[in-house]
């Protein structure tokens, strides 16, 4: 890969977003290799994403073909929507499903995670999306998480397995300026040290360490909806805006995340997105009506919870 073109696409796509965007049907930018007739070119370009392509626009808001010397690639992914592991399980196996107590929802556990805390004794955790189990923000610390998710039958007090402990703030894309999500990403306290046995994720084993997405590599992941799925890396340091859905009219803008072409439907939020190594690249926020999935960087959401991978 030319470094210092990956650079400068790299550069477009955190300072000139709110540009692209402008064009009609623009919703992403990020870094990739740019396809020719369902073809990888093996050449870089800056990927512009948009939901559907469509000739039916002024001419005005054609994407060029070149933008500050570098091809454009303009990339369909569909509308997106927040897309079985749905049993019970004890001792906790990541990638089965949890929610929020009494709620009929659910999301993925996508691994078990530690801190010391103050006594040098290590607590373990859940880790999931923010909007899994932390209510875009609007979660109380404390609330209980229940294992199975609430729309497969878990209930409280009897499958309580956690208690929110900390969420990273989902900021808002009104305010102005606007501002900047990296990660969708909460822990939950386990309650009971007998609920941690296993460092497996479910279905492909334990996570081997961390590392960077890299354009064209396979990668899987495992959910609680579609179980174990595969995919490829397409696109990378890309700034692109997520709806949510429900009352939250306005997307939310991230930046730094990944595109895949990986399955993730309803209820697998949280998963960890792991290379051919099972090394743990990253954690799925949301996917489109295509199977493109965002996700983003592991050791960024690791490094906002001061939290480490337990294995």
């Amino acid at each position: 890969m030319d470094k210092l073109l990956a650079n400068k696409i790299t550069d477009i796509c955190d300072k000139d977003y709110f540009y692209l965007k402008s064009f009609k049907n623009v919703i992403g930018v990020g870094l990739g290799y740019k396809v020719i007739n369902g073809k990888d070119t093996g050449e870089l370009s800056v990927h512009v994403l948009v939901h559907n392509k469509t000739s039916e626009i002024d001419k005005s808001n054609f994407i060029p073909k070149t933008y500050m010397g570098i091809k454009t690639d303009v990339i369909e992914i569909g509308e997106q929507a927040q897309k079985s592991l749905k049993e019970k399980i004890r001792p906790l196996v990541a990638g089965y499903g949890i929610s929020k107590q009494n709620l009929k929802e659910a999301g993925t556990i996508g691994c078990i995670v530690t801190r010391d805390n103050p006594y040098g004794v290590k607590d373990y955790y859940i880790l999931t999306n923010n909007h899994v189990i932390a209510d875009l923000t609007r979660g109380e610390i404390g609330i209980p998480l229940v294992q199975p998710g609430g729309i497969d039958g878990g209930e409280s007090p009897r499958d309580i397995v956690a208690r929110l402990s900390e969420f990273i703030p989902l900021k808002f894309h009104r305010l102005n300026p606007k501002p900047e999500n990296f990660v969708d990403a909460a822990i939950g306290k386990i309650i009971k040290p007998s609920l941690v046995q296993s460092k497996e994720i479910a279905l492909v084993g334990k996570i081997t360490g961390i590392s960077k997405a890299v354009i064209g590599e396979r990668i899987k992941k495992v959910g609680r909806t579609s179980g174990l799925t595969m995919g490829e890396v397409t696109t990378i340091n890309t700034t692109i805006e997520i709806s949510y859905g429900g009352r939250f009219k306005t997307p939310f803008l991230f930046k730094g995340l990944t595109l895949a072409k990986l399955q993730l439907d309803q209820g697998d939020s949280g998963s960890i997105v792991l290379n051919e190594k099972n090394e743990a690249i990253g954690q799925a926020i949301s996917s489109s009506s295509q199977n493109i999935t965002t996700f983003a960087d592991m050791e960024t959401v690791l490094t906002a919870l001061n939290v480490e991978l337990y294995i």
